[in-house]
């Protein structure tokens, strides 16, 4: 039996591309939210992976489902046991986060 081991921070951001932020989807621009710079931290330890992101207005209505999409996500990578998805509260969303191609 080969043992699972723990993803990369590369591999979380990967995924992290499937999670498409949902206002870009209401206006028919799908934008993912690593690419719109929402992802603030990534952090890997053991089986649990900790996701800290941004939201483009503190008052998002989609932040619970944003959340559980997110965590549902991680929890499809070989060796996560744990997706712990935060709110950065501290950091303002600025357009200049977006990935270069997205600006």
């Amino acid at each position: 039996m080969r043992a699972v081991t723990a993803p990369t921070v590369d591999d979380v951001r990967r995924e992290l591309r499937r999670v498409v932020d949902p206002c870009s989807l209401a206006i028919g621009s799908p934008v993912d939210i690593e690419a719109l710079g929402l992802v603030e931290e990534i952090a890997v330890a053991g089986d649990t992976v900790h996701v800290s992101l941004v939201l483009t207005d503190v008052s998002c209505v989609f932040w619970q489902g944003i959340r559980r999409h997110v965590a549902d996500v991680l929890l499809e990578l070989p060796g996560v046991e744990c997706a712990d998805v935060s709110l950065c509260t501290d950091v303002v969303w600025t357009p200049d986060r977006r990935r270069e191609e997205q600006r």
